[in-house]
């Protein structure tokens, strides 16, 4: 039994996808594709980060929480 998996037609996207890659983000060394995946993963981290803080928390970082408990500067004492 022989599979045939075509890869040609996704190479060419993906070639097309780096070339425009390439002139979106004025690519011309070794340091530049460096610094584009440097800051690619320093967003990718602070989106997860912030997901993950998001699911801890239980609402999204500009959300603000809604509490039944007062907010006009009272403070809440607690006996321990």
């Amino acid at each position: 039994m022989n599979i045939l998996i075509r890869e040609e037609p996704i190479l060419a996207i993906a070639r097309e996808q780096l070339r425009q890659i390439i002139s979106e983000n004025d690519i011309n060394s070794v340091s530049d594709v460096y610094e584009l995946f440097r800051e690619s993963f320093k967003d990718m981290l602070q989106k997860l980060l912030e997901a993950e803080m998001d699911v801890s928390i239980g609402y999204p970082k500009m959300q603000k929480m809604t509490s039944s408990l007062p907010t006009n500067g009272t403070a809440i004492h607690l006996k321990w």
